[in-house]
């Protein structure tokens, strides 16, 4: 081979072991990450809505074992601390369960007035959250019920512990202050619908506790009056005068066959007069005769027995 050549070559491998040793020392291993065990990683800071999540959580912790005085505490510390309405409206649910299934009667239906007060206001979302609050009272009562028979007890035995009645006794009060208060809300034609379903299914609840079938038999029938009741005191008609609805209230009187005295009656013609009946014209005045007519009596004929 010419020594050209061969110094050609010599160069050529020279160079690409050059550059390839350059390119290797240029490229950089990553090492592993090892963590310091003495080193905390910081974790975000949570947010308001995650306190509230976690408060929460607690106090149905609370409810499930029955630790219905922490429950309580913390319901009634959210409440205050809160302003968000779906947070409220979740509260206020447990705060009435948990009443209930402590037996506290006397602050669930002031719990249950506080909310009928603020929905004869204008405050927004008061009409949503006695609703709430009001259909808690339905489900708790359903609760009992339903407890009693899965245990094999009649809610009716007046032979139960004295506790045991008093405690069915109270729940009856508050049912009935539900259905009193949706009596009156469904007063008002714009929330008579809402009123309604909220009464029914009160008084379904009432039923289910009855003292007995006659007491089952009557808050059966409130429905159907109190239905009647509403209908007919909501009721709407047109005035063919003016054109505009009125509102009818029960007792009043929807039409009457009059004539107003501003209205003047068109005349009527003679020949309209004497063919036409006396509604034609309310001036017209008809004598009667009072010759009675004769009429032809006849006899019935009676059949002769055959002579014998």
């Amino acid at each position: 081979m010419p020594s050209n050549v061969r110094w050609i070559f010599s160069s050529a491998v020279l160079g690409l072991t050059t550059f390839a040793a350059a390119s290797f020392a240029q490229t950089v291993v990553p090492s592993p990450f090892v963590p310091d065990p003495n080193q905390t990683v910081q974790q975000p800071a949570p947010t308001s809505g995650d306190v509230m999540r976690e408060r929460i959580s607690k106090a149905k912790a609370y409810i499930v074992v029955r630790n219905y005085n922490a429950a309580i505490y913390e319901l009634e510390n959210l409440r205050k601390e809160t302003g968000d309405p779906a947070v409220r409206s979740v509260v206020n649910v447990l705060l009435m369960n948990s009443y209930l299934e402590q037996g506290d009667y006397k602050r669930a239906q002031d719990f249950l007035n506080q909310f009928y007060n603020e929905q004869k206001t204008t405050k927004a979302g008061a009409a949503d959250a006695y609703a709430s609050v009001a259909g808690q009272v339905v489900k708790g009562a359903r609760s009992r019920a339903e407890r009693y028979k899965a245990l094999g007890l009649a809610i009716g035995d007046r032979t139960l512990p004295l506790e045991a009645l008093n405690d069915l006794e109270k729940m009856r009060e508050t049912v009935e202050l539900v259905i009193t208060q949706s009596k009156e809300i469904g007063k008002n034609p714009a929330r008579s619908r809402d009123a309604m379903a909220l009464l029914e299914e009160a008084t379904n609840s009432r039923t289910m506790i009855a003292r007995d079938d006659y007491d089952a038999k009557r808050w059966t029938n409130e429905v159907a009056d109190a239905r009647e009741e509403m209908t007919s005191s909501n009721g709407v008609v047109m005035n063919v005068l003016s054109g505009q609805t009125e509102a009818v209230n029960n007792g009043q009187l929807v039409a009457a066959n009059t004539v107003p005295a501003n209205i003047p009656l068109r005349r009527r013609s003679r020949k309209c007069s004497q063919q036409c009946s006396p509604r034609c014209s309310p001036s017209l005045t008809i004598r009667r005769s009072t010759r009675a007519r004769q009429i032809p009596i006849t006899r019935p004929q009676t059949r002769m027995p055959p002579h014998r």
